[in-house]
C-alpha cells in the first residue's frame, strides 16, 4: 500500500488490524497516521444508489457498488436506454455526472449445476455496454 520511499512508512503500524478473509477476499485493515487520523483500506462494500433517468424524470432507483452493476440491474428489468445519476453526489465543479449505457436482456436456461428448486428453467441475463458520460449543470 505504501512504498519505502514514503516518509511516514516507519510510522505505519497497524492500529486495529481487523482483517477478515472470506474465501480469500480482503475486507478491511486500518492504519493510524502520525497526526492521529485513521486510513482504512476497505473493499468497496458500501453500496451506492443510482437514479434511472427517463428524459428529465427519475423513474427508478438501483443500487450497486459501481454504475455498471446498477445498469445490469436496470437491464434485467427491461430498460434499454439507461442513464444513471448517483444519488447525493455532485462533482467539485457543481455538475452532475450521468452514466449512459445501452442495455438488453436475453432469456437463457439455468445451468445444470444450479440445484435451486425455486428458480425457473429460463432466466433473464442482462448485457450492458457503456456509451459514455454526460455532465449536466442542473437536474430537471
Amino acid at each position: 500500500m505504501y512504498s519505502r520511499g514514503n516518509r511516514y512508512h516507519a510510522a505505519m503500524q497497524p492500529l486495529n488490524e481487523s482483517v477478515a478473509l472470506w474465501f480469500g477476499v480482503f475486507i478491511r485493515i486500518s492504519f493510524e497516521m502520525p497526526w492521529g487520523d485513521t486510513i482504512r483500506g476497505e473493499k468497496m462494500d458500501t453500496k451506492k444508489y443510482y437514479k434511472l433517468l427517463k428524459g428529465n424524470k427519475e423513474v427508478a432507483t438501483f443500487t450497486g457498488r459501481q454504475p455498471r452493476q446498477a445498469a445490469l440491474k436496470a437491464a434485467t428489468r427491461g430498460y434499454s436506454d439507461i442513464r444513471l445519476r448517483e444519488r447525493g453526489r455532485r462533482n467539485k465543479d457543481k455538475t452532475y455526472t450521468i452514466h449512459m449505457f445501452k442495455g438488453s436482456r436475453q432469456k437463457v436456461s439455468v445451468p445444470a449445476s444450479s440445484n435451486v428448486s425455486w428458480l425457473p428453467s429460463q432466466v433473464w441475463k442482462p448485457v450492458v455496454k457503456k456509451v459514455g458520460i454526460e455532465r449536466v449543470n442542473k437536474l430537471r
